[in-house]
């Protein structure tokens, strides 16, 4: 009985050992297949606008297109009371995760990402990445009055959410900063609406000749519609 225990405990081990192996294996083939794609596809340009959500990106979207820049967008989430300006998104970009070469549609175009969907841009290409920024505690009190308009119930405590899209903004910008396919901009959401002389002049810089009509940058900026502002 003791040596068909041990026989069956030496199968169970060899199984085991075995399916470890297939599983490496079709991990590096998976990798080197990945891998092969990603060698194909032509490097592309984009502008990427991003951000917290409630930060200004849209803002900054309206600006860039009074600009003369071409922003990569569908009009399918229309204008409403917490944006009366229109967000200026385009949905398929949420499928970056399944798809990353969708993003090829877009070369040469402003795309707005929100902060959560920067680790799934490819690496090949190369992006001039304008990050918003704006106190957590003014980006957590608009999401929150958002979601209470809409009837709906907020999955966390407010000082939770603060702490944690504090701590998320924090490690995405340090991340960025390191990218060397990533030019970067920080803008103070606040200070650009407030007083937008310095922000602008760093922008219109930043953008360079991307920006056909830099002198309209400000016709967006709407300082009435920086509601649920840092006490």
């Amino acid at each position: 009985m003791a040596g068909v225990q041990l026989t069956s405990l030496r199968h169970g081990i060899a199984a085991r050992a075995k399916a470890r192996h297939a599983k490496r294996k079709a991990e590096r083939e998976a990798a080197a297949k990945k891998a092969a794609e990603e060698a194909t596809i032509k490097p592309c340009s984009f502008t990427i606008v991003s951000g917290l959500p409630r930060s200004g990106t849209s803002l900054m979207m309206q600006m860039l297109r009074a600009a003369g820049m071409d922003l990569m967008h569908d009009g399918k989430r229309e204008a409403d009371e917490d944006n009366l300006e229109g967000y200026w998104e385009w949905e398929e970009i949420k499928s970056l995760k399944k798809n990353p070469r969708l993003i090829e549609q877009a070369d040469g175009k402003v795309i707005k990402v929100i902060s959560a969907l920067l680790p799934q841009l490819p690496p090949r290409h190369h992006y001039r990445l304008i990050f918003m920024k704006r106190p957590v505690e003014e980006v957590v009190d608009s999401q929150w009055k958002m979601i209470e308009r809409r009837g709906q119930n907020p999955v966390s405590e407010k000082q939770h959410l603060i702490q944690t899209q504090q701590t998320h903004a924090e490690q995405t910008l340090a991340q960025l900063r390191q990218c060397k396919n990533v030019d970067l901009i920080e803008i103070d959401y606040p200070e650009m609406v407030a007083n937008p002389g310095s922000q602008l002049d760093a922008l219109k810089t930043f953008l360079g000749e991307t920006a056909p009509k830099p002198e309209k940058l400000t016709q967006a900026i709407r300082p009435d519609l920086h509601r649920n502002k840092a006490s």
